[in-house]
C-alpha cells in the first residue's frame, strides 16, 4: 500500500515565558496511543478466547441473533479466528483508523467502526443465515468506505480546507477495493457479504458525517501571546501540504482574561458538504462576533504559518541544520 513518507518534529523558541496554553490544530494529538490501546484490547480478548473457547461460542455472530441474543451483532467484531486473522485485522485497523480519524475525529472514527460492524452483519443474516462469523473486517471495511467518501468530498472543496493526510488517492482506494473483492471470492471461509455491507455503510456514513478542515488561531491583539513550541507534521518532499500539528503559546504580561482572548476557529464540512466553522476559546473571553474586539483580532497561526516563527519549512530547516551540526561534532569527537 503506497503512501507518502512523513515525519513529526518539534521546535522550541527560547526565552519565551508566561502561562502556557496548548492548541491542537489537527485532531492527531493522542490518536496513535488510542489506536494502540484498542489493538491491545483486541489482542487480549483473542488470547482470553484461546484460554476459554466459550468466549467464542457466546460472542460469535450466528442465527441465534434472531432468537434474542442481540449482543452477537456487536461482540463478533471483537473476536478472531486465529493468529493470522488477528494480525491482518490489527494491521488494517492501524492503517485505516489513522486516516479516518484525521478526517472525522476520534468520535467519528469510533462511530463509523461500530455502526458499520453492525450493518456488515445484515447481508450475511439475510442471504446466508447459516454462517457463523467473527472478526472486525466488516467495521474495518466501513473505515475503508469512509476514506473513499472523504476522497470524493475533498475533490469539491478548496485546497485550503484540506488537512494533511497520508490517504491513498481515490483511484488507488477503488483499485484496492476491487482487489479485495477478488480475494474475498478466492480465499475460503471469508464473510464476503459482510465486507460488502461494511464498505457500503461506511461509504454512506462517510458521505454525511462532518469533516475536519484547517484551523486558524486568533488573538485579541498583537504581542499578547507568544509561541513557545511548534510541532510539525511534515510530508517529506513537499512544501504546500506541510502542517502545524500542535502549538504551545505563552500568555504575556498584560493579558487580561476579561478583555483579551486566544481563540481557535476550525473549518468543518457538514451535511451536503455545507462549509461552516466552530469556535474554541483557549484562553480569555470570547467576544461577540459583531463586536469591535472581534473585528480587530489578529491572526497568530494558520496551518502553514506561525506568527514569530514563520512557515513549517523554516522550522524543519532549522532543526535539520542543528542535527547536521550535531552529527558533525559527534563524528569529529
Amino acid at each position: 500500500m503506497a503512501k507518502l513518507r512523513t515525519r513529526k518534529v518539534s521546535a522550541t523558541v527560547g526565552g519565551v515565558k508566561g502561562p502556557e496554553v496548548n492548541v491542537e490544530l489537527e485532531p492527531l494529538g493522542h490518536g496513535q496511543r488510542f489506536r494502540m490501546i484498542a489493538m491491545g484490547v483486541f489482542t487480549l480478548i483473542f488470547i482470553a478466547s484461546l484460554v476459554q473457547p466459550r468466549i467464542i461460542e457466546l460472542g460469535l455472530f450466528n442465527k441465534s441473533f434472531l432468537d434474542g441474543e442481540w449482543w452477537r451483532i456487536v461482540t463478533y467484531a471483537f473476536l478472531r479466528g486465529g493468529w493470522m486473522h488477528l494480525i491482518m485485522n490489527m494491521l488494517a485497523c492501524y492503517v485505516f483508523a489513522r486516516v479516518v480519524e484525521m478526517h472525522y475525529g476520534r468520535t467519528g472514527m469510533v462511530a463509523i467502526f461500530f455502526v458499520t460492524a453492525v450493518f456488515a452483519a445484515v447481508p450475511e443474516m439475510l442471504w446466508r443465515p447459516e454462517v457463523q462469523m467473527v472478526g472486525a473486517s466488516g467495521g474495518l471495511m466501513g473505515l475503508w468506505g469512509a476514506q473513499v467518501a472523504a476522497a470524493f468530498r475533498l475533490r469539491k472543496v478548496p485546497k485550503s480546507f484540506r488537512k494533511l493526510t497520508e490517504q491513498l488517492s481515490l483511484t488507488s482506494l477503488v483499485a484496492y477495493f476491487a482487489l479485495q473483492v477478488v480475494l474475498d471470492h478466492v480465499i475460503p471461509n471469508v464473510a464476503y457479504l459482510a465486507h460488502m455491507g461494511g464498505f457500503a455503510s461506511g461509504l454512506v456514513i462517510g458521505a454525511v458525517l462532518p469533516m475536519f478542515g484547517a484551523s486558524t488561531v486568533f488573538a485579541s491583539r498583537r504581542g499578547i501571546v507568544s509561541p513557545k513550541v511548534a510541532s510539525v507534521h511534515d510530508v517529506v518532499g513537499t512544501s504546500e501540504d506541510d502542517r502545524f500539528q500542535a502549538l504551545t503559546f505563552c500568555l504575556q504580561d498584560g493579558f487580561d482574561p476579561k478583555r483579551d482572548f486566544l481563540v481557535v476557529v476550525r473549518d468543518r464540512l457538514g451535511f451536503m458538504d455545507r462549509a461552516y466553522t466552530t469556535t474554541e476559546v483557549v484562553a480569555g473571553t470570547m467576544p461577540f462576533t459583531t463586536s469591535s474586539e472581534w473585528k480587530n483580532r489578529v491572526t497568530v497561526a494558520t496551518p502553514t504559518h506561525l506568527e514569530g516563527i514563520g512557515d513549517p519549512q523554516k522550522v524543519l530547516k532549522a532543526i535539520e541544520d542543528m542535527e547536521a551540526e550535531a552529527a558533525k561534532a559527534k563524528a569529529k569527537a
